[in-house]
């Protein structure tokens, strides 16, 4: 058997180097800088040929600014001159700025309650309760990643991938299933967004609703979700213990001749763990109450987690220096997402400077109004998932999609929550599967798991996803 094992690894070894040159040259897209740029380009152009209009808006009773349906008109000719884009990509982050500073507090907040060891805590502690239930780690795991990126991208559980995988070899399953806990979790908690800064976060500052105002049934949408992944990765898991060589991962296997680990000396949950873990989510529901119930702005949702930091810093026992540190890491761990925020926004002021931003959303809404009322949305839901082939990043999408998509909504007489939820929907779930997604290539990467099998094993339960998803967004007309 020794003798097989170590056979098998020479067998595949060779193939290995051969199969990552082969996925790179398979698969390359240029970098999402040089697609903002382009967009940038296509926008000037467009203020050049589409006739250019606008509507008539008021203040609703809520106090948002929403056109009146009726009143569209033609107008003069304004287009853009090319040579503004660099005065336009500036203008667009100082807009942004507020928001941008937002998240990177809140990443700032999220890398110092990382640093502190909370989460490794917590998985450790559920792994250790849950020893000889091997099953059950499958739905905890996936459950308690899906909650992280409520708040973040699944970029965030990079660090916790290894951990993950060594876990599920541990108790007789494979590489593969680690993963699908790490992205498949993570990914429906990035893709419901109920308390995402980077992507429903900015999207509510542009469709000017309170922040994560729509929690509650996004929260409802991970539930459903979640209970279909968690049995296809458990159905999985149970055929790999049975027999081996039916796991996507059983190459990498051999190669790597996994072992079980120890448990006994990883960090275990403690009391000043469960007091951070509070303050984060006290944190939370203080600025959900504080934008629903006292119209708090950006400026004081960044003060709750500067609050936040010096709470959790104080918990953790940690040197004021280490906590600036580990700070200052996770700040400029998205200053380039930011920047792309406040570039894709140059695009949206690019429209409406050429007088093309209420043309654009005169022909949307004329489109989707020959559906059916109740299929508006899957319209919505189908346009953001095409987009999302070109902009990946969903910080990205949201300010390029969501300036339009928002007046498209009030014109149709659909909710704006809905709007956003086509959004979160349309970006989140098909971005888990695609080769240009830097988070999903770095995840598998780290623990050498080729994209192509990860592909044929995630391939069917993000196509159910997309109809479940489907359903959601339909389904929310009728709540919103």
């Amino acid at each position: 058997m020794p003798g097989e094992a170590s056979t098998g690894r020479n067998k595949y070894q060779e193939g290995t180097a051969m199969k990552q040159k082969k996925q790179k040259k398979l698969f390359k897209m240029p970098n999402i800088f040089i697609i903002i740029l382009a967009l940038c380009v296509t926008a000037v152009v467009m203020t050049w040929i589409i006739p250019a209009g606008e509507y008539s808006r008021i203040q609703n009773a809520a106090g948002n600014t929403v056109v009146i349906p009726e009143e569209f008109s033609f107008i003069a000719q304004h287009p853009v001159n090319l040579f503004m884009i660099p005065s336009y990509l500036v203008m667009g982050m100082n807009s942004m700025a507020a928001t941008i500073f937002f998240v990177m507090i809140i990443s700032g907040v999220f890398q110092v309650v990382i640093a502190t060891e909370t989460f490794d805590g917590l998985t450790m502690t559920v792994a250790r309760k849950l020893q000889g239930k091997e099953k059950l780690i499958i739905p905890i795991l996936t459950i308690l990643f899906s909650l992280l990126c409520t708040t973040q991208g699944i970029n965030t559980l990079i660090g916790f991938t290894p951990i993950a995988v060594l876990l599920m070899r541990g108790v007789g399953f494979d590489a593969m299933t680690g993963v699908a806990t790490v992205i498949l979790g993570g990914g429906i908690g990035f893709s419901c967004g109920a308390l995402n800064p980077q992507t429903t976060g900015i999207a509510d500052v542009i469709a000017e609703l309170p922040l994560y105002s729509g929690a509650g049934y996004r929260f409802f949408c991970m539930a459903v979700l979640l209970v279909p992944t968690c049995i296809y990765i458990m159905r999985y898991a149970e055929r790999v213990k049975r027999d081996r060589t039916v796991s996507y991962t059983y190459e990498l296997e051999l190669r790597e001749n996994a072992e079980a680990i120890d448990l006994s000396g990883r960090a275990s949950l403690n009391f000043r763990h469960v007091l951070i873990l509070l303050t984060v989510i006290g944190g939370y529901i203080a600025v959900m109450y504080g934008s629903i119930r006292l119209g708090w702005g950006v400026n004081n949702q960044s003060a709750v987690f500067i609050w936040v930091l010096f709470i959790v810093a104080a918990c953790s026992g940690m040197k004021a220096d280490t906590v600036i540190k580990e700070f200052i890491n996770g700040a400029k761990g998205v200053v380039f997402p930011l920047i792309l925020i406040g570039m894709a926004s140059a695009i949206s002021k690019i429209l409406t400077d050429g007088k093309i931003m209420d043309s654009c959303v005169y022909y949307i809404a004329g489109t989707l109004q020959f559906l059916p009322a109740s299929l508006q949305s899957l319209g919505m839901y189908l346009a953001q998932i095409l987009v999302n082939f070109v902009i990946v990043s969903g910080s990205g999408q949201v300010v390029v999609t969501m300036p339009i998509m928002t007046p498209v909504a009030d014109i149709i007489d659909l909710s704006r929550q809905t709007a956003i939820l086509a959004f979160n929907f349309g970006d989140g779930f098909l971005t888990h599967i695609l080769p240009w997604s830097g988070a999903v290539m770095s995840v598998i990467g780290v623990v050498n798991v080729d994209f192509t099998q990860w592909f044929k094993f995630a391939f069917k339960i993000v196509m159910l996803w997309a109809v479940i998803g489907a359903a959601l967004v339909i389904f929310s007309q009728f709540i919103w």
